[in-house]
């Protein structure tokens, strides 16, 4: 009995596919399978002709795992053994050039959503605001910290990020501090498990 190929490689999405053939099995022959480390086989039956299509399925989590299978005949004692090895799946596309990745990025929806108060100890309310100091469009964030500091918004980003491309981020913003001083403003951009980046601007 043989598997062809006896090496495959097999992308680990968590659906079943077709991964080789078996031949040389006896008609209609139920085939089990034995794999180190374990895996979950369907119910196997050659054909009369004593052929067997493998199917496999591998989660995400298992990309990288490499699988010792032993394959043997129940009624005729016949074996082959082949490897599996699992593949991560592939990356999503990422966006083109100058696509904006943060949603409702200009609050033109007229809401606030998805954004959200990150710092409860500085930003005590967030609201959208009219024409009257939205830069470019109808809307504009209003964020007030009242007598404190230090308060934040921001998002989550889930789409398609991936290690060692770039990314700019960058804001308009205005203060409405009484006096007219100068204020600071940090846009900072903080990744799970990496680095965080910030930079301060002056906002007048």
């Amino acid at each position: 009995m043989t598997m062809e190929p006896s090496m495959v490689s097999v992308v680990c999405d968590g659906s079943y596919g077709s991964i080789g053939r078996i031949s040389g099995a006896g008609g209609n022959e139920t085939i089990d399978f034995v794999a180190s480390p374990a895996a979950s086989f369907l119910p196997a039956r050659s054909s009369s002709s004593g052929n067997y299509t493998v199917i496999w399925k591998c989660d995400p989590g298992q990309a990288g795992t490499q699988w010792n299978v032993v394959a043997t005949g129940a009624t005729t004692g016949r074996s082959t053994s082949f490897s599996v090895l699992g593949q991560a799946p592939p990356l999503p596309p990422l966006p083109a050039a100058g696509t904006n990745l943060l949603a409702n990025a200009g609050f033109e929806s007229g809401s606030t959503a998805p954004w959200a108060i990150v710092d409860q100890s500085g930003t005590t309310s967030m609201t959208t605001a009219s024409t009257t100091i939205a830069q470019v469009g109808n809307q504009a964030l209003y964020a007030s910290s009242g007598s404190n500091s230090g308060g934040s918004v921001g998002q989550d980003i889930t789409g398609p990020i991936q290690a060692g491309q770039t990314f700019t981020a960058s804001i308009w913003a205005r203060h409405t501090h009484a006096g007219g001083a100068p204020q600071s403003a940090t846009v900072v951009l903080e990744t799970i498990g990496g680095t965080l980046e910030s930079s301060v601007l002056a906002v007048t």
